[in-house]
Protein backbone atom coordinates (compact mmCIF):
# COMPACT_ATOMS: atom_id res chain seq x y z
CA UNK A 1 0.00 0.00 0.00
CA UNK A 2 1.40 3.38 -0.96
CA UNK A 3 1.78 6.21 1.53
CA UNK A 4 -0.64 8.90 0.40
CA UNK A 5 -0.51 12.44 1.75
CA UNK A 6 -3.82 14.30 1.56
CA UNK A 7 -3.65 17.42 -0.58
CA UNK A 8 -5.38 20.41 0.98
CA UNK A 9 -4.29 22.56 -2.02
CA UNK A 10 -2.90 25.24 0.23
CA UNK A 11 0.72 26.15 -0.17
CA UNK A 12 2.49 27.93 2.67
CA UNK A 13 5.21 30.43 1.71
CA UNK A 14 7.66 32.61 3.56
CA UNK A 15 9.20 35.01 1.08
CA UNK A 16 10.06 32.81 -1.91
CA UNK A 17 10.48 29.56 0.08
CA UNK A 18 7.36 27.39 0.06
CA UNK A 19 6.14 23.97 1.18
CA UNK A 20 3.25 22.06 -0.34
CA UNK A 21 2.28 20.09 2.80
CA UNK A 22 2.73 22.67 5.57
CA UNK A 23 0.96 20.52 8.17
CA UNK A 24 3.82 17.98 8.04
CA UNK A 25 6.14 20.69 9.40
CA UNK A 26 3.80 21.13 12.36
CA UNK A 27 4.35 17.44 13.20
CA UNK A 28 8.10 18.00 13.75
CA UNK A 29 7.71 19.12 17.37
CA UNK A 30 5.55 16.18 18.55
CA UNK A 31 7.84 13.74 16.74
CA UNK A 32 10.91 15.24 18.42
CA UNK A 33 9.23 14.99 21.83
CA UNK A 34 8.37 11.37 21.14
CA UNK A 35 11.96 10.59 20.15
CA UNK A 36 13.24 12.35 23.28
CA UNK A 37 10.90 10.28 25.45
CA UNK A 38 11.89 6.98 23.78
CA UNK A 39 15.60 7.81 24.10
CA UNK A 40 15.31 8.60 27.81
CA UNK A 41 13.22 5.52 28.58
CA UNK A 42 15.15 2.41 29.56
CA UNK A 43 13.58 -0.80 28.36
CA UNK A 44 16.15 -3.01 30.14
CA UNK A 45 15.17 -4.48 33.54
CA UNK A 46 17.73 -4.25 36.35
CA UNK A 47 17.89 -6.08 39.68
CA UNK A 48 18.46 -2.96 41.74
CA UNK A 49 18.63 0.81 41.49
CA UNK A 50 22.48 0.94 41.60
CA UNK A 51 22.82 -1.13 38.42
CA UNK A 52 20.29 1.12 36.68
CA UNK A 53 22.15 4.31 37.69
CA UNK A 54 25.50 2.84 36.64
CA UNK A 55 24.04 1.82 33.28
CA UNK A 56 22.49 5.25 32.69
CA UNK A 57 25.73 7.00 33.65
CA UNK A 58 27.81 4.88 31.26
CA UNK A 59 25.38 5.32 28.35
CA UNK A 60 24.66 9.05 28.84
CA UNK A 61 26.83 10.33 25.95
CA UNK A 62 25.72 7.47 23.67
CA UNK A 63 22.09 8.35 24.29
CA UNK A 64 22.68 12.04 23.52
CA UNK A 65 24.41 11.19 20.26
CA UNK A 66 21.63 8.78 19.28
CA UNK A 67 19.00 11.39 20.21
CA UNK A 68 20.72 14.05 18.07
CA UNK A 69 21.16 11.73 15.07
CA UNK A 70 17.61 10.39 15.18
CA UNK A 71 16.20 13.89 15.59
CA UNK A 72 18.17 15.22 12.63
CA UNK A 73 17.20 12.27 10.45
CA UNK A 74 13.49 12.61 11.22
CA UNK A 75 13.50 16.41 10.86
CA UNK A 76 15.08 16.09 7.41
CA UNK A 77 12.64 13.30 6.49
CA UNK A 78 9.64 15.39 7.53
CA UNK A 79 10.98 18.41 5.65
CA UNK A 80 11.36 16.25 2.54
CA UNK A 81 7.80 14.91 2.94
CA UNK A 82 6.55 18.53 3.21
CA UNK A 83 7.78 19.03 -0.40
CA UNK A 84 9.70 22.30 -0.18
CA UNK A 85 10.29 24.42 -3.27
CA UNK A 86 11.41 27.90 -4.24
CA UNK A 87 9.14 30.26 -6.18
CA UNK A 88 10.89 32.12 -8.95
CA UNK A 89 9.46 34.73 -11.23
CA UNK A 90 11.19 35.25 -14.53
CA UNK A 91 10.34 37.66 -17.32
CA UNK A 92 11.21 36.35 -20.74
CA UNK A 93 11.40 38.87 -23.55
CA UNK A 94 9.45 38.03 -26.62
CA UNK A 95 6.30 38.43 -28.58
CA UNK A 96 3.27 37.53 -26.45
CA UNK A 97 0.94 35.50 -28.61
CA UNK A 98 -1.39 32.60 -28.00
CA UNK A 99 -2.55 29.73 -30.16
CA UNK A 100 -5.80 28.14 -29.00
CA UNK A 101 -6.03 24.48 -30.05
CA UNK A 102 -9.57 23.11 -30.00
CA UNK A 103 -10.51 19.45 -29.73
CA UNK A 104 -13.76 18.96 -31.69
CA UNK A 105 -13.87 15.19 -31.28
CA UNK A 106 -17.08 13.41 -30.32
CA UNK A 107 -15.98 13.11 -26.67
CA UNK A 108 -16.14 16.91 -26.34
CA UNK A 109 -19.94 16.92 -26.74
CA UNK A 110 -20.20 16.83 -22.93
CA UNK A 111 -18.58 20.27 -22.62
CA UNK A 112 -19.48 23.78 -23.72
CA UNK A 113 -18.75 23.86 -27.47
CA UNK A 114 -18.37 27.64 -27.58
CA UNK A 115 -15.75 27.99 -24.84
CA UNK A 116 -12.86 28.30 -27.31
CA UNK A 117 -14.60 31.03 -29.29
CA UNK A 118 -15.50 32.90 -26.05
CA UNK A 119 -11.87 32.79 -24.94
CA UNK A 120 -10.75 33.93 -28.39
CA UNK A 121 -13.12 36.94 -28.26
CA UNK A 122 -11.94 37.93 -24.75
CA UNK A 123 -8.25 37.85 -25.67
CA UNK A 124 -8.46 39.10 -29.24
CA UNK A 125 -7.89 42.79 -28.45
CA UNK A 126 -5.09 42.39 -25.90
CA UNK A 127 -2.70 39.90 -27.54
CA UNK A 128 -2.39 38.22 -30.94
CA UNK A 129 -4.53 35.06 -30.83
CA UNK A 130 -4.95 32.22 -33.35
CA UNK A 131 -7.52 29.46 -33.07
CA UNK A 132 -7.04 26.04 -34.68
CA UNK A 133 -8.81 22.68 -34.60
CA UNK A 134 -6.65 19.66 -33.72
CA UNK A 135 -9.15 16.78 -33.59
CA UNK A 136 -12.57 15.93 -34.94
CA UNK A 137 -15.07 13.11 -35.18
CA UNK A 138 -14.13 9.80 -33.61
CA UNK A 139 -10.40 10.46 -33.98
CA UNK A 140 -8.76 12.31 -31.12
CA UNK A 141 -5.05 12.64 -31.86
CA UNK A 142 -4.42 15.51 -29.46
CA UNK A 143 -0.69 14.79 -29.18
CA UNK A 144 -0.18 15.02 -32.94
CA UNK A 145 -2.26 18.21 -33.07
CA UNK A 146 -0.16 19.89 -30.40
CA UNK A 147 3.06 18.70 -32.04
CA UNK A 148 2.01 20.13 -35.41
CA UNK A 149 1.17 23.53 -33.90
CA UNK A 150 4.08 24.31 -31.55
CA UNK A 151 6.96 26.22 -33.05
CA UNK A 152 9.22 26.94 -30.08
CA UNK A 153 9.11 29.94 -27.73
CA UNK A 154 5.33 30.11 -28.07
CA UNK A 155 2.22 29.73 -25.92
CA UNK A 156 -0.47 27.17 -26.66
CA UNK A 157 -3.83 26.74 -24.93
CA UNK A 158 -5.39 23.31 -25.48
CA UNK A 159 -9.14 23.09 -25.01
CA UNK A 160 -9.78 19.38 -24.74
CA UNK A 161 -11.12 16.69 -22.44
CA UNK A 162 -7.74 14.96 -22.63
CA UNK A 163 -9.00 11.80 -24.33
CA UNK A 164 -6.19 10.90 -26.74
CA UNK A 165 -7.11 7.74 -28.64
CA UNK A 166 -4.43 7.77 -31.35
CA UNK A 167 -1.13 9.38 -32.26
CA UNK A 168 1.66 10.60 -29.99
CA UNK A 169 1.45 10.34 -26.21
CA UNK A 170 0.67 13.60 -24.42
CA UNK A 171 3.51 13.10 -21.92
CA UNK A 172 6.05 12.84 -24.75
CA UNK A 173 4.65 15.97 -26.38
CA UNK A 174 4.87 17.94 -23.11
CA UNK A 175 8.50 16.87 -22.68
CA UNK A 176 9.28 17.95 -26.24
CA UNK A 177 7.44 21.27 -25.75
CA UNK A 178 9.44 22.08 -22.61
CA UNK A 179 12.64 21.34 -24.54
CA UNK A 180 11.82 23.96 -27.18
CA UNK A 181 10.48 26.45 -24.57
CA UNK A 182 6.85 26.16 -25.63
CA UNK A 183 4.25 26.65 -22.93
CA UNK A 184 1.27 24.29 -23.21
CA UNK A 185 -1.72 25.08 -20.97
CA UNK A 186 -5.18 23.61 -20.55
CA UNK A 187 -8.53 24.81 -19.23
CA UNK A 188 -10.36 23.20 -16.36
CA UNK A 189 -13.79 22.47 -17.83
CA UNK A 190 -17.00 21.27 -16.26
CA UNK A 191 -19.43 18.97 -18.04
CA UNK A 192 -22.73 20.49 -19.15
CA UNK A 193 -25.88 18.96 -17.66
CA UNK A 194 -27.56 17.33 -20.63
CA UNK A 195 -30.30 14.81 -20.29
CA UNK A 196 -30.88 12.46 -23.15
CA UNK A 197 -34.31 10.86 -23.41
Amino acid sequence: MAFIIPDYTRIYCISKYCVRYYYVLIAIIPVLLLIFWFTRKTFVKFNNRFELEAYLKSKKTDRRIILALRSLALVFLLIAIASPFVLESKSVPGDPRLTILVDNSSSMVLYNPGIAYELYKKLEGSIPVNIRTIAGGEHSSIGNGILNNIEGDDNVMVISDGVNNEGKLLGDIMLFASGINSSVSTLSMEAINRRYN
